[in-house]
């Protein structure tokens, strides 16, 4: 049997409204900043919300929390081959039904991950942008017809257009992609 693959191709631009002063780096700036930096440092948003409906009671049918915990890891500090770092990245989301006895948790995502970055730089030697391959994984850790997972490598590049914007690219390709399917 022909080994199933959906492959999605989407780019994305992002513009942020943010102190964006990239441009300004040097490279001598940027290899100083990767070797002060901490080895753990955040990858993705990192939150806790829960809330309740205004006309209704608490209840477990009506409340429920959401987290998210997020982290890179600098796995080395010395340059790779084509001026690249490597990173681990870890991602864990949590939907938590926080008003049922014993607080069970509807699900939990988990979602690794190794990522290689290479700072672009103009022919000023100042940074231009960042540009970076990774590899994850994202399942909801179950077995047996409730797993689901899959595993994704993703090409992108972040640049600022001036100090109050920047824009990301970026695009990848899907495998190994399971529903979940209930009894």
């Amino acid at each position: 049997m022909i080994n199933r693959a959906y492959f999605l191709l989407l780019i994305i631009f992002t513009l942020s409204i943010g102190e964006a002063t990239s441009q300004r780096l040097s490279r001598e700036k940027i290899n100083d900043t990767l070797e002060k930096m901490p080895v753990f440092s955040i990858h993705k948003d990192n939150y806790f919300i829960s809330g309740i409906s205004t006309d209704k009671e608490i209840s477990s049918e009506t409340a429920d929390a959401k987290y998210q915990i997020s982290f890179k890891a600098l796995l080395t500090r010395n340059t790779l081959p084509f001026d690249t770092h490597l990173f681990l990245t870890y991602t864990q989301k949590a939907f938590w039904n926080i008003y049922k006895f014993s607080s069970p948790f509807q699900e939990i995502n988990f979602q690794p991950g190794l990522a290689l970055g290479k700072p672009i730089y103009n022919r000023n030697d100042h940074l231009a942008g960042m540009a970076y391959l990774q590899l994850e994984h994202e399942s909801n850790g179950r077995d047996s017809i409730y797993s689901r997972s899959w595993n994704r490598i993703s090409l992108g590049y972040h640049t600022a257009i001036n100090e109050n914007f920047l824009v990301s690219i970026k695009g990848w390709s899907l495998s190994d992609t399971k529903k979940i399917t209930q009894i």
